[in-house]
């Protein structure tokens, strides 16, 4: 038969069961742990009190709601039932109970052992052998267990206690003497908590600002060198179609020449004409060589010496446009437009004169 046990010898033997592994917990940098709430449901074995003259094991079950309040104590808020029966005969023993435990932790590492004392109500009944009786009572529970968290959300916990509650044996059976009652209950529970451990904020150090460098002082900026165009003016503004004689007036060419006055250190520049592709190849040649002398001579006239300038001409070379399917004359003509065109050169920056 079990042997009875007061909840004194209960509490020592969960001292002297986790004394040893305390030590090396206690030495562990605790890693922080989830506050939420969580749920625990769970299956159980119960060793009765002898006096209740059963002693085959029943699995039973509880349900119970806890949360961590603080680095070292959880507490933990729910009911369990448990039950034995008698081998030889029909007499049933179970008990029923509701309660809150208090655990402390000795860590809060993923492996956290723990005491545990609880306080509750219990229900002790007893059926067969023509009995049927239950009775409800205070009850105190102590003891130890672990816990073993997989990740911040999801652990495992194994616990061992002694529940101890007043109730008169008598009550039940006159022949015994006891007038309190002492069981043994084994738990094995999965925890899942509500929420995700909170993030802990981003820590930002504050350094001393140090005082920003006198400016040095900045050097007057270099007169800006000359910039010079690659301009390209269009044949309709200087020729009539099919022509190397320039119109009346050429306020395009009176600024260039004007800029070439001001700028006499920039010398070799290149007149460059070109036709479309309408005619055949020698006569293109020979008409934009002409359009490209006509240019040189006009800048000439205007005090631009001669030989500051090369008059070149380049025929229907590198088209401007293509104009494929246009076949009607007058509307090639006007589609090839932008191929007849002046161009002079060298300069560094690009820009198309209209």
């Amino acid at each position: 038969m079990y042997r009875r046990f007061s909840p004194k010898t209960c509490a020592l033997a969960c001292a002297l069961l986790f004394s040893g592994h305390a030590g090396h917990v206690f030495a562990q940098e605790d890693p922080g742990y989830n506050p939420t709430w969580y749920i625990l449901p769970g299956a159980n074995i119960m060793s009765a009190d002898d006096d209740w003259n059963v002693d085959k094991n029943r699995i039973g079950g509880g349900l119970k709601l806890g949360k961590p309040i603080s680095k070292s104590f959880d507490i933990q808020f729910g009911g369990w039932g448990a039950a034995q029966k008698d081998n030889d005969t029909d007499l049933k023993y179970r008990q029923n109970a509701v309660g809150a435990d208090a655990l402390w932790l000795f860590s809060r590492s993923s492996f956290r052992p723990f005491l545990l004392l609880g306080v509750g109500g219990a229900q002790d009944k007893l059926t067969g052998n023509n009995i049927d009786k239950s009775k409800w009572t205070p009850y105190v529970n102590a003891g130890g267990g672990v816990q073993w968290y997989f990740n911040d959300r999801v652990f495992t916990q194994l616990d061992a206690r002694y529940v101890w509650d007043s109730i008169d044996d008598k009550y039940f059976s006159p022949e015994n003497s006891h007038s309190n009652n002492g069981n043994w209950l084994y738990t094995l529970s999965i925890g899942i908590h509500f929420g995700d451990r909170p993030k802990p904020a981003p820590v930002v150090a504050a350094v001393a600002a140090e005082p920003a460098p006198a400016p040095e002082p900045t050097p007057a900026a270099p007169p800006p060198e000359p910039k010079f165009e690659k301009t390209t003016i269009a044949g309709s503004e200087l020729f009539g179609f099919d022509s190397a004689t320039l119109k009346a007036d050429q306020p395009k060419l009176d600024n260039l020449a004007d800029l070439l006055s001001h700028q006499t250190d920039v010398g070799n520049v290149q007149v460059t004409g070109y036709t479309d592709r309408l005619g055949s190849e020698k006569y293109n040649q020979k008409l934009s060589e002409r359009r490209a002398n006509a240019v040189k001579d006009y800048l000439v006239s205007k005090g631009i010496a001669a030989d500051r300038i090369t008059a070149v001409g380049k025929g229907k070379a590198d088209p401007v446009v293509t104009c494929e399917g246009v076949k009607k004359r007058k509307e090639l003509i006007e589609c090839l437009a932008p191929n007849r065109r002046v161009e002079l050169e060298p300069f560094t920056i690009e820009r198309k004169v209209q």
